[in-house]
């Protein structure tokens, strides 16, 4: 039964996730974050990965997503790997405006909106009450968001949690755990 079961989720997830590329090799940088070299020598970046069985999330910024919802949903635990138990979350959430969520690094959430209509996030992250930077947040679905520095380049992958009191903040080689204070 667990094996019909487990042949039934993999085509249900070959079906609902945007096909998956499958890995030529990873590569361990000097940071400890894992990327997948395609066989082009190019990294691969947000897509599904299948490798050995098991089905890992390439982020934006080409690095594996670990401990994160991806943009489709799934969730991927500390070794990257998708769980299934978890479901997939599909609600519309964004962060509180402007409030603090907090872990080992705080992450405070702007949001405005330009004349023209367009809304616009931004975040800042602080460390013991010191700002260290401000980046900018391009949404990739209705509760994910590609971190961007000043400069446009990708640092990172947020998701937001369905009940909107934690925020996942996925850059260099870890994931920020980090709640809101209600």
């Amino acid at each position: 039964m667990k094996k019909l079961l487990a042949a039934a989720l993999a085509a249900v997830m070959m079906v609902t996730m945007a096909a998956p590329a499958f890995a030529s090799h990873w590569e361990c940088q000097q940071s400890g974050e894992w990327m997948l070299v395609l066989d082009n020598g190019n990294y691969a970046t947000n897509q599904w990965v299948y490798d050995s069985g098991l089905y890992y999330f390439v982020g934006p910024n080409g690095v594996m997503l670990r401990y994160n919802y991806t943009p489709d949903g799934y969730w991927v635990n500390r070794d990257g790997v998708y769980e299934a138990k978890w479901g997939r979350q599909t609600d519309e959430t964004e962060p509180y405006r402007n409030t603090t969520y907090s872990g080992i690094y705080d992450y405070t959430f702007y949001k405005d909106t330009y004349g023209d209509g367009n809304v616009h996030w931004s975040m800042t992250e602080s460390y013991a009450g010191s700002r260290i930077a401000t980046y900018e947040l391009y949404p990739m679905s209705g509760f994910s968001y590609e971190i961007l520095d000043r400069s446009g380049y990708c640092m990172g992958y947020l998701s937001v949690d369905r009940f909107r009191d934690t925020v996942y903040v996925s850059m260099g080689n870890d994931t920020q755990v980090c709640n809101a204070p209600y």
